[in-house]
């Protein structure tokens, strides 16, 4: 498996999100919205999250949404996005809507 070498990360802003079964956003931290800017997402939860990047108005779907396994860190450009969207599967015996939870950092 191939590994990418990330440049040194200066962290800008963290922030904690819990998420359901309906998409919704939460306000990026951070004030670097420079096209070098990165957004680490972490799952610290039990269920895959499906996570977009935009705007205040940004939806992500299961179908479309960029996965971000349990326990497994994902590394995104931040580019001028401000938000980040998250939404979880549909409930389930594992997951009753309230257990997909990220870490979020931003920096670059």
């Amino acid at each position: 498996m191939a590994v990418a070498t990330l440049p040194a990360f200066t962290p800008d802003g963290a922030v904690g999100a819990a998420f359901g079964t309906t998409s919704s956003n939460i306000l990026l931290p951070g004030t670097d919205v420079t096209g070098d800017s990165l957004v680490i997402v972490t799952n610290l939860g039990t269920v895959p999250v499906f996570v977009a990047l935009g705007s205040s108005t940004v939806a992500a779907t299961v179908a479309a949404g960029s996965p971000v396994q349990p326990g497994q860190q994902r590394v995104y450009a931040r580019g001028s996005a401000t938000y980040l969207a998250g939404i979880v599967q549909g409930a389930s015996t594992y997951n009753t809507g309230i257990n997909g939870i990220l870490s979020i950092e931003t920096g670059n």
